[in-house]
Parts: C-alpha cells; sequence; structure tokens
C-alpha cells in the first residue's frame, strides 16, 4: 500500500509540497492513505504509523518532515527500515529507509568530527594567546582579602563578597605566605 505524508503550510517556514501533490494525483494514492500534519503537531504521523504495515511505502517531500530532531529522525528511519516500510523522499533520492538512516548516521559522525577538530583548533589558538582557564585574580584584589583576613574583623564569606576573592584562593594565599597554619589531631 503506498501512503503520503506531508507538513501543511499553516505559517512560518514554506515547505513547498508542489511535487508530492503531483505524485499523489500522477499515483492516484487514495485520500485514505493521505496523512497532513502541521510543523507543531504530529497526529496524523503518529496514525500513519499505526497503520502500515510491513512492505508499505510512505512518499513524502523529504525525510526532514518525520522529526525535529536529527536524533529522532534517525531512531525512526531505523524503526521503519526494521519494520519492512519503504520510504520514498520526492525532493531527494529515492532510498530506502536503510540508505536514509546510513547517511545520515554518517553524517552525523562526519558532524561530530569537524564539530571536535573546531573545538581542538580554538582551544590551541586560545592557549596559544594565554586565554585558558579562569582569568587571574589582580595581585591587588588578593592584597585587599588578605588585609580584610589580616583585621579579623571579617568572616572568609563576607571577605570573599567585599573582595571578589573566593575563600580557597583567601586560603591558598595565606598558605603561600605561612600564615596559614592546619592543626592535625
Amino acid at each position: 500500500m503506498v501512503y503520503a505524508y506531508f507538513i501543511e503550510n499553516t505559517g512560518g517556514e514554506f515547505k513547498d509540497n508542489s511535487c508530492l501533490f503531483r505524485y499523489i494525483k500522477e499515483q492516484n494514492v487514495s485520500k485514505d492513505n493521505i496523512y497532513i500534519d502541521t510543523a507543531d503537531n504530529k497526529d496524523e504521523l503518529d496514525a500513519l504509523l499505526e497503520k502500515i504495515e510491513p512492505g508499505d511505502t510512505v512518499v513524502l517531500r523529504t525525510v526532514t518532515d518525520l522529526a525535529e530532531k536529527r536524533s529522532e529522525l534517525l531512531h525512526l528511519l531505523k524503526e521503519l527500515q526494521d519494520f519492512g516500510i519503504l520510504i520514498h523522499s520526492i525532493m531527494g533520492p529515492f532510498f530506502n529507509g536503510l540508505e536514509y538512516f546510513n547517511i545520515f548516521q554518517g553524517s552525523i559522525e562526519i558532524s561530530k568530527y569537524y564539530a571536535e577538530k573546531k573545538r581542538r583548533l580554538a582551544f590551541e589558538e586560545a592557549r596559544k594567546q594565554g586565554v585558558v582557564g579562569r582569568p587571574k585574580i589582580p595581585q591587588e584584589q588578593i592584597e585587599t582579602a588578605l588585609k580584610l583576613y589580616a583585621s579579623k574583623l571579617f568572616t572568609t564569606e563576607e571577605i570573599a563578597k567585599l573582595s571578589g576573592v573566593s575563600s580557597s584562593t583567601l586560603y591558598r594565599a595565606l598558605k603561600e605566605q605561612g600564615q596559614l597554619v592546619r592543626v592535625y589531631e
């Protein structure tokens, strides 16, 4: 059985469904086998997925109409392939579900590779420029925190709020100056 599925133009992104309409007309697809959704509602797709049987064909404008996210699309294509459903995209090449799945899976792997490569190159460039990690706290700020600590008028939490120096940085500076002695039992 041949089914047709498409997203109706209700605003937002325009989807040219004219090629699919021509196919539906030329192939005499029954009105009962045409499923139409809006971009924000996939109830008809759910109904179609409940009705199809192994060996059926779903014709659509493009496979991207099936899901909002790439991961959802890959999952659905894999399920359809495993169930024995043929998917034909009018806007793209006529592949079966497994071929679409493999193409998208390969595309994801390539995207991940280049994203990681871009991240690595940006990190190396940032390291060369000396901007990796948190910025150093100016020494004057640390000295202000040490003076507040030495006055014994403030708690470390109050010093952190007043000076902008965290308590761990304050303790590290005290330790470096030999002013912080740990007492062990």
